[in-house]
């Protein structure tokens, strides 16, 4: 049996992770898609900390690697938001090349971003090729709190809280975020251009369809973390002065028309304690019992690309078309090479 052939599209922070996660899973990659001069043209092995070369060059040529290199799949780890990522996501379907992306709002993009989604899905289709979206969100914020709603007689409320560090993500996230801002600037920003960062919402968004239930309304907030004291900013190599932003708090609070409510409280920001770690909690309320689940000091990051590596025969093996999570089972744990999971 073959292995499955990947390019990685996008060699930054997350595509450098997921890169040997791949290879130890029996994947070959056969291309890599970047867009950094400082990355382009060195070996795949370079930029990644692989141990040995792999002869695959860091091109910024999409079309010509995709349309040249045999890829079964696309791992997509470049920006966020459906619209930004149009172009990049349109150039791996129509060459016939699946993708796996840690896009947020791809997760489940079809409220927020509905003609894009719907002209995705079409050209996913024309193509015989699947596109689908995931992560951290994928299993700790939906299958895992879905599975626990399961075992409720009648569901009330879900409410969960999450943190993570923004530095793990490299900078464009961290510059996102405001990262180093002052309060003011941020307040502005924030006011002067709106604020939607995909993870939130649409992360409620597909807990709200793998739950069955119609969103109706939604209300958001944001709000600056500010730093104690002076921190240093690893993805941005700058000091954060105390008093600057270091991150922020995003909550959002979704209705559903069957009536149970569902909100998220996420933090991103740059840890600036030794103590610091990614938590995830969700309080499950109704009836028999309230539920609560906790995770503590794991990492987002990892388990971001390794859940990205396992969901990956998942894709392939799903219908053409824009596939979001809730139309997936939940994720498994792949003793065997990828590859042997899928049906070829």
């Amino acid at each position: 049996m073959r292995p499955i052939r990947a390019v990685i599209y996008g060699v930054g922070s997350m595509g450098a992770l997921i890169a040997p996660m791949l290879l130890h899973k029996g994947v070959e990659i056969v291309g890599a898609i970047g867009r950094n001069p400082a990355k382009l043209g060195r070996d795949l092995a370079e930029v990644a900390h692989l141990e040995a070369a792999t002869g695959i060059i860091v091109d910024d040529d999409a079309p010509q690697v995709l349309g040249t290199c045999g890829a079964d799949i696309a791992v997509v780890s470049v920006g966020s938001l459906v619209g930004a990522m149009y172009d990049h996501f349109r150039v791996c379907l129509e060459n016939g090349v699946n993708v796996i992306t840690i896009e947020e709002e791809s997760l489940y993009p079809w409220l927020t971003s509905s003609s894009l989604s719907a002209e995705l899905d079409e050209l996913a289709k024309r193509h015989g090729v699947t596109l689908t979206g995931s992560g951290i969100q994928d299993v700790y914020w939906v299958k895992l709190v879905s599975g626990v709603v399961g075992s409720m007689l009648q569901l009330e409320r879900v409410e969960g809280r999450a943190q993570w560090n923004v530095d793990d993500f490299g900078p464009e996230v961290a510059r996102e975020f405001r990262v180093g801002a002052t309060r003011e600037a941020f307040h502005e920003a924030v006011s002067g251009d709106g604020w939607y960062s995909p993870t939130v919402r649409n992360t409620l968004d597909a807990l709200a369809a793998e739950l069955g239930l119609t969103v109706e309304r939604s209300h958001a907030r944001v709000t600056p973390v500010l730093a104690a004291a002076d921190a240093r900013s690893k993805s941005l190599a700058q000091m954060i002065p105390a008093g600057r932003v270091s991150g922020l708090v995003e909550a959002v609070r979704i209705e559903t028309r069957e009536g149970p409510t569902l909100e998220f409280e996420m933090t991103g920001r740059v840890y600036d304690q030794p103590l610091d770690a990614d938590t995830s909690e969700w309080l499950i309320r109704g009836e028999p019992a309230a539920v609560r689940l906790a995770n503590a000091g794991y990492s987002t990051r990892l388990l971001t690309g390794s859940i990205i590596a396992n969901r990956i025969p998942d894709v392939l093996n799903a219908e053409p078309g824009l596939v979001t999570i809730d139309q997936l089972p939940p994720a498994r744990y792949r003793p065997l090479p990828l590859s042997d999971y899928v049906r070829w």
